[in-house]
């Protein structure tokens, strides 16, 4: 891997270019590279010290530049990626959105006014919430079971919806709790619900939010 880095540096001043046919190989956990703003990064190493966790995966091998932008602080963002991990550039790279206006950083910068740093998770009555959730989502699994009448549909389906809503979007949105298991766990409760979460991360975060407003990828 480390061979690989170094004949991935740029040469006398020149970065590297990479086609999107090399890029996309590179998908999968010991082998992960992104793409933010026209530049590659080889994340291999990064992964584990991440503190959003294995996210990182979901993204990998393709254009992250919509997710570093939403889901890290403006001052972050503003500063780039860490350039020790960049290896190079994308040939011909054509962004889906122009990064240019103000509009974005207008709308983060009050956003993030509003919400102080220490109330953006491990908010203990997001906890207490989801505690109370997940009780009655089993006992009305259990009512369901037993008398699968009308009345224990309803209220069984209308937990369902509680815990999609309030743990599992937060969980698979990274935004639950600072610890990386907990947020996990709470993003796994949607195949707790007969579903997915790993398709869910994957089509909504970068299918969703990765493309939002744009006719012809988000559809």
């Amino acid at each position: 891997m480390k061979n690989a880095q170094e004949k991935s540096k740029k040469v006398a001043g020149t970065p590297r270019l990479f086609t999107w046919a090399e890029i996309i190989k590179h998908d999968k956990p010991g082998d992960c590279w992104i793409v933010v703003h026209g530049k590659v990064y080889d994340l291999t190493n990064f992964v584990a010290s991440h503190p959003g966790g294995p996210m990182i995966y979901d993204g990998a091998g393709g254009d992250c530049t919509s997710m570093w932008e939403s889901y890290h602080p403006l001052a972050m963002t503003k500063a780039g990626p860490p350039e020790k991990y960049c290896i190079g550039e994308v040939r011909n790279y054509q962004s889906f959105y122009s990064w240019d206006g103000s509009f974005f950083k207008t709308v983060k910068e009050r956003v993030e006014a509003k919400i102080p740093k220490a109330k953006r998770r491990n908010e203990i009555t997001v906890f207490l919430k989801a505690s109370v959730l997940l009780v009655l989502y089993f006992f009305g699994l259990y009512s369901y079971m037993v008398y699968c009448n009308f009345w224990s549909t309803v209220f069984y389906s209308v937990v369902c919806g509680q815990i999609g809503v309030q743990i599992m979007h937060d969980g698979n949105h990274g935004a639950f709790s600072s610890n990386k298991v907990l947020t996990y766990i709470a993003g796994y409760t949607l195949d707790l619900l007969g579903s997915t979460s790993v398709v869910y991360r994957r089509s909504h975060n970068f299918g969703h939010h990765g493309c939002v407003n744009h006719f012809e990828l988000d559809r």
